[in-house]
Order: C-alpha cells, then structure tokens, then sequence
C-alpha cells in the first residue's frame, strides 16, 4: 500500500489530515493532496514543474468592428 492509499483510508475512516510543508516539489503536493489542511512556514519552497497561470489581456479586441 502506499502513503496516499494509506491517507485516503484515514479519511474514510472519519480521521482528521493536517500537512506541514516547509519544501513542497512534485512529491510533496501529490502528498499534500490528501490532506484537509496544510500549513507552511512564512517563506515554504515551492518548486513545481509542470503547473504554470497564463493570462492573456484581450481588453478592447472585440470591440474594433
């Protein structure tokens, strides 16, 4: 059995799943996922390859018919 199969059965079992992440990479969040609360210090290390936000500003592009 692995550690997330072991967390997920603590949760159906009605146990409460707090996190501490002072370094969180792939691993870490995939670990973090099963948790119902996480807490990291003021200054965590995150590294995530793989998770990127884009945004694209189209403000008055429709507009020019």
């Amino acid at each position: 059995m692995n550690t997330v199969s072991i967390l997920f059965y603590a949760t159906f079992a009605g146990k409460f799943i707090v996190g501490y992440l002072p370094v969180c990479e792939e691993k870490e969040y995939y670990l973090a996922c099963a948790c119902e609360e996480l807490y990291a210090p003021p200054s965590p290390y995150f590294q995530l390859y793989g998770l990127t936000v884009q945004e694209a500003f189209l403000g008055g592009m429709f507009g020019l018919a």
